[in-house]
Order: structure tokens, then sequence, then C-alpha cells
């Protein structure tokens, strides 16, 4: 039982450092809040192509 009384300790200090400050009623942040399309765009990803090749490619490259 005390094990467990730790382990409710721990997950609810780690649920308060990690919550976002955010009144009621407020929108939650969107993708566009967090990230520009510049950013994207210069994202490089790793990948396979059909023959099991590794394959880089940027997002703007492949858009």
């Amino acid at each position: 039982v005390k094990i467990l009384e730790s382990y409710k300790k721990i997950a609810k200090s780690m649920l308060i450092e990690h919550a976002w400050d955010r009144k009621f009623g407020e929108p939650l942040p969107t993708l566009e809040d967090v990230i520009s399309e510049e950013d994207v765009k210069d994202k490089k990803i790793k990948f396979k192509d059909k023959d099991g090749n590794d394959k880089e490619a940027t997002v703007g490259g492949i858009l």
C-alpha cells in the first residue's frame, strides 16, 4: 500500500509539472500556433522506398 501511495505522488507531480497553464474557456493550442509552415518544409523525413532502400527527403521536396 505504501508503494502505491508513493506512485500516486510521483504521477501527480508529473501531471502538475507538464500541464499547460490555460484558463477555463481558452481554446486549445493548434498546430498552427506551435509551428510555422517554413519550419515544417525544412524538416527531413527518413523512409524506405518500395524496394526497401533507405531514403531521405525534405517535406518541401515531397510536396
